[in-house]
């Protein structure tokens, strides 16, 4: 640790509470073409060090494949999307945030039955749009988030930093609707 630099230190976790590792985490350093890079931990958490005065946006990136032992989209995700896109309850009976930007499947900035079939095709194989992680800001607000308006902002913006600063980020797995990747993991 050095003088004049800080420590950005947090935990990422699926929409469920799982801990997530293997989260490539990257603090863009806004005006620059630097980059801080780590990776989250067996436990979820990381660490980068930035210098004082700084604006950034950390983000998260990890690679999915929907095979054993974590195949978490399946059909039934496809009909709770569907459920979404007509304004009814998942099977489960949610109908929150998190749901509604997993079953944005094509990432449209709303919930259709093109993201049920899509999310289908994907969940048997077909050739179709991959299923991909979204990482963004535990703390912040979605309470607009809604079938018909899904956008959010990816990752959490730091700026002028002067202290060291704990963010937690949340993930969403694209496509796994009723949040089976959760059960994967290990909970915080």
């Amino acid at each position: 640790f050095e003088f004049g630099s800080r420590e950005l230190f947090g935990t990422v976790t699926s929409r469920g509470g799982g801990l997530i590792s293997g989260v490539t985490i990257t603090g863009d350093v806004a005006g620059t073409e630097t980059n801080l890079s780590t990776t989250s931990s067996d436990q979820g958490s990381f660490i980068l060090e930035a210098e004082d005065g700084i604006d950034l946006t950390v983000i998260g990136d990890l690679d999915y494949v929907n095979a054993r032992p974590t195949k978490a989209i399946t059909a039934q995700d496809a009909l709770d999307a569907l459920r979404l896109a007509v304004g009814l309850d998942t099977t489960s009976g949610s109908k929150d945030a998190f749901s509604y930007i997993a079953a944005d499947f094509n990432q449209s900035g709303k919930v259709t039955a093109q993201d049920a079939l899509e999310i289908l095709k994907y969940a048997v194989g077909l050739e179709g749009q991959d299923a991909e992680w979204k990482f963004f800001d535990s703390d912040g607000d979605y309470s607009g988030i809604s079938r018909s308006d899904t956008t959010f902002d990816e990752g959490i913006t730091a700026q002028n930093i002067a202290t060291n600063l704990d963010m937690s980020m949340t993930g969403i797995l694209l496509g796994d609707v009723n949040d089976t990747y959760t059960s994967y993991l290990d909970i915080a």
